[in-house]
């Protein structure tokens, strides 16, 4: 493998050589009314991870891989070691650095997958090229999910949670659309908030949830069958450069902890899904509190007004939802993440699943389970001996569907994946404890291609 920094990031070119997930993932014959392919493991020491039969993963970069352009405690894949403690297994060990989003892109003839780190010190990107350039237009918050669409508007996914009530947590983040003066050019332009009415036509705002976060809204938004006006209202940051307050003064509808969101492929970048975390924590009394997948419709991508729809409606056992993307058209892969407390709560640890969103109406759709996370030792000794600064058991994140084309006739929801053929992967990072990155792939394209194995080497080197 070959490391590159470019400019003031840390950088890390990833020699990737598997193929893809199989495009459609295996029934099960369970009669739940969430029909899952594995069992969820249980939230009690070392786990491994569990994949629906017929699939398999290989690690694509972990924690302790080192970059060979270091810059301060920016030295491994998985650590900042500013602190100077030792990688994994010690009260006073180095801070994980939490990988998070994956993007998988193709320059050439080499293979990339760029990844934000959330955790640490300070946050930075893996990636090989790009300089660090600020973007105050599109104002400052705590977004969690960038997608763009064929107009080159940039759509912003925000995860803030809410004040901290009796029975939950108020809905406190807010989904963007930020249009730009020239397309491609993010320097300039204007940045809206998704706006939610009621059946009269007002507006569902954000001091309207804190004065009262068990408004009947919440409890319809997360009811199936029905569907909700929206309109894009124009937010205009302060001096503070901060979306949130901004949006919540333009009178924009915030939601409990929205995470990512993703279109729908062959919808001509029409319907917009999105996840919400919730209140990750089994004893909220509150509406909502396990969260959802939401469509929002529109005419366009540009389109100034739409309709909102839960998709999904999360429960005890689904819920913590976080990243999202599309495996097919009407295939939906939605990955947990609960958190220590919920786990020991339900006694199991995060899953992925694949949600058929083909059919629209006041039933919800199988979920069916192609993942159920394990707890690796590092995140096993966090959760039990933390030194206070690292999260404990693993989290599910940077699920990634991707052909690597890097124009814009590759962004995501412009081309319908095709799983099982040519340049189409699949790759999800297990976050947290050795921040292992990993591809999935079936036996038969792992054989084909050569698999690689923890130490990084390939098994035909």
């Amino acid at each position: 493998m070959k490391y590159t920094r470019i400019g003031m990031t840390a950088a890390v070119g990833l020699g990737l050589g598997l193929t893809a997930l199989a495009a459609t993932l295996p029934a099960a014959a369970t009669s739940d009314a969430h029909r899952d392919g594995v069992a969820a493991n249980s939230a009690f020491g070392i786990q491994d991870n569990v994949l629906a039969a017929g699939l398999e993963q290989s690690p694509v970069a972990w924690g302790q891989l080192p970059l060979a352009n270091p810059n301060g405690g920016i030295s491994h894949y998985g650590y900042n070691t500013s602190n100077g403690g030792p990688l994994t297994q010690d009260p006073k060990e180095a801070f994980k650095t939490e990988p998070d989003k994956n993007v998988y892109l193709t320059f050439g003839e080499k293979h990339y997958l760029f990844q934000g780190h959330e955790g640490g010190p300070q946050g930075y990107v893996t990636r090989v090229d790009g300089d660090i350039v600020p973007l105050p237009a599109l104002g400052s918050g705590g977004y969690e999910g960038i997608q763009n669409d064929s107009a080159g508007n940039v759509w912003l996914v925000e995860d803030i949670g809410g004040a901290k009530t009796d029975g939950g947590k108020a809905p406190n983040s807010y989904v963007y659309r930020f249009t730009p003066t020239t397309p491609g050019d993010l320097s300039t332009g204007t940045l809206q908030a998704l706006q939610v009415s009621r059946a009269d036509g007002t507006a569902v705002t954000a001091k309207q949830l804190a004065d009262n976060p068990s408004d009947q809204f919440v409890t319809d938004l997360h009811t199936y069958g029905t569907s909700f006006t929206t309109t894009w209202v124009t937010v205009t940051p302060g001096a503070d450069n901060g979306a949130t307050a901004a949006a919540a003064a333009a009178e924009a509808t915030p939601f409990k902890r929205p995470e990512n969101g993703v279109f729908r492929p062959g919808t001509d970048f029409g319907e917009f899904y999105f996840t919400e975390t919730g209140d990750t924590n089994k004893d909220s009394t509150l509406p909502g509190a396990y969260g959802g997948v939401f469509r929002l419709s529109q005419s366009s991508p540009t389109a100034e007004t739409g309709t909102l729809s839960p998709v999904f409606i999360g429960d005890l056992e689904h819920t913590g939802l976080d990243n999202i993307q599309f495996a097919t058209k009407d295939k939906l892969l939605v990955v947990e993440d609960a958190g220590d407390s919920l786990h020991a709560q339900r006694d199991a640890l995060d899953s992925g699943y694949m949600l058929d969103v083909s059919q629209k109406g006041k039933k919800a759709p199988e979920a069916v389970r192609w993942l159920a996370e394990g707890r690796d030792a590092s995140a096993t000794y966090d959760h039990t001996t933390s030194p206070g600064y690292n999260d404990g058991d693993n989290e599910i994140t940077g699920i990634h569907v991707s052909n690597g084309d890097p124009t814009a006739a590759g962004i995501l929801g412009a081309q319908i994946p095709q799983m099982m053929t040519g340049d189409w992967r699949t790759f999800w990072t297990q976050q947290h404890g050795d921040n292992v990155t990993w591809e999935l792939h079936t036996a038969a394209s792992a054989d084909s291609h050569g698999s690689v194995r923890h130490d990084g080497k390939h098994d035909r080197d």
